[in-house]
C-alpha cells in the first residue's frame, strides 16, 4: 500500500511551500497523487531527459493545465516527491515498530528506523538515482531529517515496551545526531546509504544513548 502524504502521515499540507494551492479537499489530494507517481514512473523508466511537464501530465491523464495549477516548476514537483517518500518512509517505520516483538532487543529496533531512513523510496533504486542527481541538497536531506523526526518518539515507545530507556543526552542528541550524519552522507558520499557499516555504525550511535530500564519503570 502506497501512502499520500496528504492523508495524515506527514506534516500539515498547508505547510508544503512548493504548492501553488493547499490540498483541501480529497479530490485533490489524489490528484497530487497522481501527478507524484506519474513523475516516479517517469523517473524510473528515463531519468531526468523524460521528465518534461507535458509527459508527466499525459501520464498522470491530466491536461499541462491542471499541472501548472499545482506545481510553478519541475523543481516543485521533485521537491514533493521527497515530502510524499518522507510520508511513506514514516508509515512503513510506525508499522514496522508496532508490529515488534516485545523481546525484541535495542539494536534490532533502533535498526528498523535506521534501515529505512538509509533506504527511501525502497525498492525503486532507479527513482532514488534520479532524485539524489535532480534535487537540491536541502530537499534530500529533509526525506531523512523529518521522518526521523516523526518516528524517534515512536520507538522510544517501542523501546520502553521492550524495557530500554532513553537518557537525557539521548533525548537532546537523537532529533540532531542521525539526521545530521545521514544528511552528510546524502551530501557528500551517497554511496554510505547502501553500505551495512555505515547503517551499524548509526544503529550503534543511536542504541547507545538507550539503557535497560529500572524495574520499576517497565515492571
Amino acid at each position: 500500500m502506497r501512502y499520500s502524504v496528504f492523508m495524515g502521515h506527514a506534516r500539515d499540507p498547508t505547510t508544503l511551500p512548493s504548492l501553488r494551492l493547499t490540498p483541501r479537499q480529497m479530490r485533490a489530494r489524489l490528484t497530487l497523487d497522481h501527478i507524484c507517481e506519474a513523475a516516479a514512473r517517469l523517473l524510473e523508466m528515463g531519468g531526468a531527459s523524460g521528465l518534461t511537464t507535458n509527459h508527466v501530465a499525459a501520464r498522470a491523464g491530466y491536461s499541462i493545465g491542471t499541472l501548472y495549477r499545482w506545481f510553478p516548476n519541475k523543481q516543485a514537483l521533485l521537491a514533493l516527491l521527497a515530502q510524499r517518500e518522507a510520508a511513506h518512509l514514516q508509515a512503513r517505520v510506525a508499522l514496522a515498530l508496532a508490529a515488534a516483538p516485545p523481546a525484541m532487543g535495542i539494536e534490532d529496533l533502533v535498526r528498523i528506523v535506521i534501515g529505512a531512513a538509509l533506504q527511501p523510496f525502497e525498492g525503486r533504486p532507479l527513482l532514488r538515482r534520479a532524485l539524489l542527481a535532480l534535487l537540491p541538497a536541502g530537499s534530500l536531506t529533509a526525506i531523512a531529517g523529518t521522518a526521523l523526526d516523526h518516528v524517534l518518539p515512536q520507538l522510544e515507545g517501542a523501546a520502553k515496551q521492550a524495557g530500554f530507556s532513553l537518557s537525557a543526552t539521548g533525548r537532546l542528541a537523537l532529533p540532531h545526531a542521525p539526521p545530521g550524519a545521514i544528511a552528510a552522507a546524502i551530501l557528500r558520499e551517497p554511496a554510505l546509504l547502501d553500505d551495512p557499516e555505515f547503517e551499524t555504525a548509526m544503529v550503534q550511535l543511536v542504541a547507545g544513548f538507550f539503557a535497560p530500564a529500572p524495574a520499576e519503570l517497565f515492571g
